[in-house]
């Protein structure tokens, strides 16, 4: 939860946080400010991730896909 409220309805932005690679740094950027998270699910077992459902733009979805090739890790912090 965020600040001991339900988040699907708030709005998040999702950070990106790339693995290095040859010849090229790892960088942290946004991805996707200001977007609805519409649910919220909790990792299913040990070793697993929460899984988001988020009001994208279509070309936000692709890139959203394309960084988690990358990723080392993606986060959602909450909008004030």
């Amino acid at each position: 939860t965020f600040g001991g409220a339900s988040p699907e309805g708030s709005r998040v932005d999702v950070v990106v946080a790339e693995r290095p690679g040859l010849g090229r740094r790892g960088r942290t950027y946004v991805a996707a400010a200001a977007v609805r998270l519409l649910a919220l699910g909790s990792p299913g077992g040990p070793g697993e991730g929460w899984s988001a459902t988020l009001a994208l733009t279509r070309t936000q979805a692709l890139e959203l896909i394309a960084a988690e090739t990358g990723a080392r890790e993606i986060r959602l912090l909450p909008r004030p």
